[in-house]
């Protein structure tokens, strides 16, 4: 499966992304990517400064305690 480059929705085509963590049952905390208009799950970021940046609530070159 092509990893997903988190720059639209590949269900809808949607460019209007929610980043978010969530945390799992074993408390590891993940990057997840979520559309705006479909509402699906689109997977998984990569924990990177790229799509750290695009976190709900977050200023921009401000790195969020993980």
């Amino acid at each position: 499966m092509k990893q997903p480059d988190f720059k639209s929705c590949q269900f809808c085509g949607s460019k209007v992304l929610k980043f978010r963590w969530q945390v799992f049952s074993n408390r590891t905390k993940h990057l997840r990517v979520d559309c705006e208009k479909c509402g699906r799950c689109l997977g998984y970021a990569p924990q990177t400064e790229e799509f750290l940046g695009r976190l709900i609530g977050v200023r921009t070159g401000h790195l969020p305690e993980i």
